[in-house]
């Protein structure tokens, strides 16, 4: 629970305080005990010795999703004259009711996606997606998870607004920064971009574009220990211009090295691809084939690997380029064919 400046009432048990605090005076003390303020609306709420009735009133007309959340009252307060704040009908009512946008429990759940889709780097359809929804509802059926245009246009962008000053002071306090930088291609448009999206693509507009990027974040030109990029003849001028370590990539370099080395061996290399390809295709669509290959993976001792399916086409980036070289066992794989072939 935010408390929004508020200070909470000391030695309160009832679960109804939660929603409401005082403001503070000069002491870090409440102002005034008489008056207490709604945490989730901010408005003013009249208390008279102590007494939670108007609060729970407040809570009950203003807030009927949370005033269903409110555990049933003990057996001795209904001994001692008193009733339930909400008969079983109400509390079904309110349960049943949706949160409104501009209550705190839905922001919670929606900060809580938020964070889901950015960290996790998944598409932001899937908010739309039929089981997705449904799932939420399971945890919680009061809350609507808004559409993927809401997450696109005004949630991401507040969420990196809120985190960006934390990411600035982080680089400010560090003692030397590194930095990198590269150049994709829409998979729609085949349109080169930059996360900075310069104008053009000339050393001059990339130096002036990493330049104005580097102040926006506040970066200490001392600290830059280096700048890695490809080899790009305008990445290695512009870095140039600019006067900065420069450091080529190695994923880059292991890449280029790899399919020049395989084109220089095209005729005899295109024929071992191709019988890959086969091996490879014989695997995946026959079940008799994969269990086989289980099968003589277990009496190797050796694990479980499947064929990978991409390494005989171009690796599409650096990092995946490092990643099948040090990650796939390939003689692990080949031995384990030559035992199913023999």
């Amino acid at each position: 629970m935010e408390d929004n400046g508020l200070i909470s009432k000391k030695r309160c048990s009832a679960l109804t305080w939660q929603y409401y605090g005082f403001k503070p005076n000069a002491n870090g003390e409440p102002a005034d005990l008489t008056e207490a303020i709604c945490r989730l609306c901010k408005k003013k709420v009249k208390v008279k010795d102590a007494q939670t009735t108007n609060l729970r009133s407040h809570i009950q007309i203003h807030h009927p999703a949370v005033a269903a959340s409110f555990e049933p009252r003990s057996a001795a307060a209904s001994q001692s004259g008193k009733n339930s704040s909400l008969t079983p009908i109400a509390a079904a009512f309110a349960c049943g009711k949706k949160y409104d946008k501009s209550s705190l429990k839905w922001t919670q759940c929606t900060l809580a996606v938020t964070h889901f889709l950015v960290k996790e780097m998944v598409p932001l359809s899937l908010v739309d997606k039929t089981e997705f929804r449904s799932m939420l509802q399971t945890f919680d059926r009061q809350y609507e998870v808004p559409s993927r245009n809401y997450f696109s246009r005004t949630a991401i962008s507040e969420l990196y607004n809120k985190v960006k000053p934390e990411v600035m002071s982080n680089i400010s306090s560090a003692d030397y920064v590194a930095l990198t930088t590269d150049m994709w291609s829409s998979s729609n448009t085949l349109k080169p971009y930059m996360s900075i999206m310069p104008e053009s693509h000339t050393a001059d507009y990339l130096a002036d574009s990493l330049l104005e990027s580097v102040k926006e974040w506040h970066v200490d030109e001392r600290k830059m220990s280096c700048v890695t990029t490809d080899n790009r003849a305008n990445f290695v001028a512009a870095i140039r211009q600019l006067n900065w370590p420069w450091l080529n990539c190695f994923g880059h370099n292991l890449n280029v090295a790899i399919n020049n080395s395989l084109q220089k061996e095209k005729a005899s290399t295109d024929r071992a691809f191709g019988v890959c390809r086969a091996i490879n295709g014989a695997f995946s669509k026959s079940w008799p084939q994969r269990r086989e290959l289980m099968k003589a993976q277990e009496e190797l001792n050796i694990p479980h690997h499947s064929l990978i399916t991409s390494t005989c086409d171009p690796v599409p980036n650096h990092s995946e380029a490092i990643s099948h070289t040090v990650s796939v066992p390939l003689q692990t794989t080949l031995g384990t064919l030559e035992e199913i072939a023999c």
